[in-house]
C-alpha cells in the first residue's frame, strides 16, 4: 500500500525559510571557525541542480532543528490566554466541561494545553476552521525565524571574533569589518525581537480564535 506525501504550506514557512537563515548563521560560525579570515564564497546560484537540492535539503532539515529547539524555548499564549483571568476563556472551559463530562467515567482535569487543543479539534470537526491555518503557518514561522535569527547572531559575534568577513559574490569579494559586523549584529538582534514579538502576536491570534469559534459551536 503507498502512502501518500502531503506537503504544505507550513514545510515552506515552518521549515524551509527558518532552516535558510539558520544554514546562513551555521555557515558563518564554521567558517569562522576553520577557516579564520579567509573568503567566504557565496556563489550558490552557480551550483548544479544537485547541489541546489542538496542545499535545500539541508536548509529543510535544519528548519527542522530550529523548531524542535524553539518549542521548548518559546512559549506561545495558550497559557495567558486560557487562564481564568480571560472571561471568553472561563466560558469556553465551562462548555468543555459540559462536553467532557458526557465521555468521561468519572470527573477529571485537564491542564490549558489539552483543554485548548480539545476545543481546536472540536471546531475542526464541525468545520469551524476559519484562519486556523494562516495563524499556524505564521506563528511557526516567526518561532523558527526568531530562533535561527539569534543563531545568525551567534555567528556573527564569531565572526567578529576573528576578524573582518569576506564574502565572494559572483567575481567581487566584499570585505565587511568588524564595526560593520557590530551594526549587522545590532540589526539582527533587534529582528530577534521582532521576530519574537510576531511570534507572540500570532499566537494569540491562533488561540483567541480557538477560544471564540468553540464558544460560537452551534
Amino acid at each position: 500500500m503507498k502512502e501518500q506525501l502531503n506537503f504544505t504550506l507550513y514545510e515552506i514557512f515552518g521549515y524551509l525559510m527558518p532552516g535558510a537563515i539558520a544554514t546562513a548563521a551555521l555557515a558563518i560560525f564554521l567558517w569562522a571557525i576553520f577557516h579564520g579570515d579567509s573568503i567566504l564564497p557565496l556563489s550558490f546560484w552557480r551550483l548544479s541542480p544537485t547541489g541546489l537540492l542538496a542545499l535545500l535539503f539541508v536548509a529543510y532539515v535544519l528548519g527542522h532543528l530550529v523548531q524542535a529547539l524553539g518549542n521548548p524555548l518559546l512559549k506561545g499564549a495558550e497559557k495567558r490566554l486560557m487562564s481564568d483571568e480571560n472571561p471568553a476563556a472561563v466560558i469556553a472551559k465551562h462548555r468543555l466541561t459540559q462536553l467532557i463530562q458526557g465521555v468521561a467515567p468519572t470527573a477529571v482535569t485537564i491542564d490549558y494545553i489539552w483543554q485548548q487543543r480539545v476545543m481546536d479539534e472540536r471546531c475542526i470537526q464541525v468545520g469551524q476552521q476559519g484562519d486556523r491555518e494562516i495563524f499556524t503557518y505564521r506563528e511557526g514561522f516567526y518561532r523558527g525565524s526568531t530562533v535561527a535569527t539569534a543563531l545568525f547572531c551567534a555567528g556573527i559575534a564569531a565572526r567578529m571574533i576573528t576578524g573582518n568577513l569576506r564574502l565572494l559574490i559572483g567575481d567581487t569579494v566584499f570585505s565587511l569589518s568588524r564595526y560593520e559586523l557590530g551594526v549587522l549584529l545590532a540589526i539582527s538582534a533587534l529582528g530577534v525581537w521582532g521576530l519574537y514579538r510576531r511570534f507572540q502576536r500570532f499566537s494569540e491570534y491562533r488561540v483567541a480564535r480557538v477560544i471564540a469559534a468553540f464558544i460560537a459551536l452551534p
